[in-house]
């Protein structure tokens, strides 16, 4: 089951880029739906560029590999 989302490389697949893409849009959809609409609504613009930091952060550390061996080594 594993071999339709990933392929031998530990790389994703076209299925596996399409589920990641669903599950993204899902939890989206349910913090909408369970957010608070009460009180204050909307970001104030630090909270959304320390989101956005925080993002890029996970973005670019996704990309660093061990140079000596595989990932349970580092």
């Amino acid at each position: 089951m594993l071999n339709l989302f990933v392929n031998g490389e530990g790389g994703l697949t076209t299925a596996g880029y399409a589920l990641s893409a669903a599950l993204l849009v899902l939890s989206i959809l349910a913090g909408l739906a369970l957010a608070d609409r009460g009180g204050k609504k909307g970001f104030a613009a630090k909270q959304l560029a320390y989101c956005a930091m925080a993002v890029a952060l996970a973005y670019v550390t996704s990309f660093i590999r061990c140079p000596t061996a595989g990932p349970s080594h580092c």
